[in-house]
């Protein structure tokens, strides 16, 4: 099947760059973009739509979240994130596998609704909600989340670790490689130092790419350097980790000498400025990471510990807070 939209205004990204066309045309043929310009194309489509007054533009990407927690929404309000958590977890720890996907379903439907067509998730569960990738039609980074450890009973990190195993065996590139299957851990400050250890050589040694939380909150950041006299991202490189190509949430109260860590091992940050002020968390150095040029991604985190899934909500702020916080109108532009 083939469709040309016509008379749009479209916003696209050239060799790194925006471009911007009005009244133009964007023809598709299946699952590809094969035309766009300014003059009608020459190639007849099977379908045409007039997009006059409407704009196309790339398919935003969520970059991180736990899209199960939807249904957790408006939970933990006015919390610090400790206080949060103490909240979310009991609670997750009833959550089923079908509650997982349903929640994921509906969180679907709310990022489709304002333009994202890909997101990255760390939760439980994979294995079954995968099916909502397939479903859906969305590209999605899944990842089944390792944590514990702290005791030799803990049997959910036996069944974590062979959960994510699996999942990445069996899922990583389905759906016509719209669904990633990729290994993460929660945080430096919920599994135990030994593990993490062997976890990292395990992933690094099977390859693929990383998701994890690193110095959300004041408390974690220090915490951290109490327990092993090292910052979380220190630790994450002394650990092993970052061998692998590494997307890393938050980074609120990351160093000089963490930035510097980051940057070397090509770590992506993932910023999530909407959880980040719900919760208190601070302001991520965001102006600095990109000056040493670290790739810096948007991301919305849960919807319970922001509100909604909206990436032009994140943009807006992103583009805002930093220079606010630095007194600088142009520390943060809005391309």
């Amino acid at each position: 099947m083939s469709i040309l939209f016509k008379n749009a205004d479209i916003l696209s990204v050239k060799d790194g760059r925006f471009e911007y066309l009005q009244c133009a045309y964007l023809g598709v043929e299946g699952k590809v973009i094969d035309y766009i310009g300014t003059e009608a194309p020459v190639k007849e489509y099977s379908e045409v739509k007039e997009m006059s007054g409407k704009m196309l533009i790339p398919g935003l990407v969520n970059s991180h979240g736990h899209t199960a927690m939807n249904l957790l929404r408006g939970l933990g309000s006015s919390l610090d994130l400790q206080q949060w958590l103490a909240i979310m977890w009991p609670i997750e720890d009833r959550m089923r596998d079908e509650d997982c996907a349903n929640g994921m379903n509906m969180a679907i439907l709310e990022m489709l609704a304002s333009g994202t067509t890909s997101f990255c998730d760390m939760y439980m569960s994979p294995g079954h909600t995968q099916a909502c990738i397939g479903e859906s039609g969305m590209k999605a980074n899944l990842t089944r989340v390792m944590m514990g450890g702290f005791k030799d009973t803990d049997y959910r990190l036996f069944s974590n670790r062979l959960e994510a195993l699996e999942f990445v065996r069996q899922y990583d590139n389905a759906y016509d490689g719209r669904l990633r299957a990729d290994w993460s851990m929660h945080a430096e400050y919920t599994i135990d130092a030994e593990v993490a250890r062997k976890w990292a050589e395990e992933t690094t040694g099977l390859g693929g790419r990383f998701h994890v939380h690193i110095s959300e909150t004041r408390k974690e950041h220090e915490d951290c350097i109490k327990r092993y006299g090292m910052t979380p991202a220190a630790w994450m490189e002394e650990t092993g980790f970052f061998k692998i190509p590494t997307y890393a949430a938050h980074c609120v109260w990351c160093t000089e000498e963490d930035l510097q860590i980051l940057s070397s091992h090509q770590v992506s940050v993932v910023h999530n400025p909407s959880s980040n002020m719900k919760l208190g968390s601070g302001f991520a150095p965001i102006p600095r990471m990109l000056e040493l040029g670290i790739n810096v991604a948007l991301g919305t985190d849960g919807a319970a510990s922001n509100n909604n899934l909206n990436m032009f909500e994140e943009m807006h702020l992103a583009a805002i807070i930093h220079n606010g916080y630095v007194n600088d109108p142009v520390a943060m532009k809005a391309e």
